[in-house]
């Protein structure tokens, strides 16, 4: 579901990761982090959401609980990030670009 809000250009830049471009791209990315863990709680608020003509541009905060499929502690990660919508012709709009860092280190 994550993949079908982005458009067919689409940039994803995780953190201490390399940038991920295009939907196929990002598809093939996920697969490879849900094979390693999975998400048992996620939640996200939005910051703040300024609109310009077809562009415009999300802050937000994001925290998840994840597990380690190969066993072990859940931990909690928690993120800020921004992300860059465009609308298209047809009205809908679809992230362009979205960019997070950890908003605390990691346990």
């Amino acid at each position: 579901a994550y993949v079908a809000l982005f458009t067919d250009d689409g940039v994803v830049m995780p953190p201490n990761g390399s940038r991920i471009r295009g939907r196929a791209a990002l598809r093939s990315w996920l697969e490879g982090v849900h094979e390693q863990s999975a998400v048992s709680s996620r939640d996200s608020e939005s910051l703040a959401m300024i609109v310009v003509g077809d562009w415009g541009w999300e802050l937000y905060t994001a925290r998840m609980t994840v597990v380690p499929r190969a066993g072990g502690d859940a931990t909690e990660e928690r993120y800020r990030g921004m992300r860059i919508y465009r609308r298209h012709m047809d009205g809908t709009w679809r992230i362009a670009q979205d960019v997070w860092n950890a908003a605390a280190p990691r346990r």
